[in-house]
């Protein structure tokens, strides 16, 4: 949060884990990794509810924190957009189609305090519409293949 609001960045990425999540959660008195809930153990719907949780309240804990540095007459939150979401939609079939994701923040011009549904679009088009919001015009991210450009109604 402090690189951000001493503009020695930009752009933070915070990755909670791998693909394979083969790490515990000893705190959530969960003693198995995080994939035994999601698959390989059968998917254990309160297991991964509680794991994910605790991903939510510690994204909670960053929002608040960037909500809490004045920039002088507005926030660090409100110049930007923190982007939070997961590679898969459905744990057990490893599918990604109906990813849920929540945006965080103002920068841009990003309204929030709302739910947007898009069917059947790429996550990547919701990442070039972040690039677009912050002035960068391209209209893909990644394979063109999956990105049919940004999605309207973000700004």
């Amino acid at each position: 949060v402090m690189a951000l609001a001493c503009d020695i960045t930009a752009v933070g990425t915070l990755q909670w884990t791998d693909t394979e999540a083969k790490h515990t959660f000893p705190w959530l008195n969960l003693a198995e990794h995080h994939h035994f809930y999601q698959h390989d153990g059968g998917f254990r719907p309160v297991e991964c509810e509680a794991i994910n949780t605790w991903y939510s309240s510690m994204h909670l804990h960053l929002i608040q924190a960037m909500a809490n540095v004045d920039m002088g007459g507005h926030t660090l939150l409100d110049e930007s957009v923190v982007f939070f979401g997961s590679e898969l939609a459905d744990p057990p079939t490893h599918s990604k189609v109906g990813m849920p994701f929540l945006l965080a923040g103002n920068g841009g011009g990003l309204r929030t305090g709302r739910w947007v549904r898009y069917d059947r679009v790429s996550h990547n088009d919701l990442l070039v519409s972040i690039l677009n919001l912050f002035g960068d015009p391209r209209q893909t991210f990644g394979d063109p293949e999956y990105c049919t450009g940004p999605l309207s109604n973000l700004a």
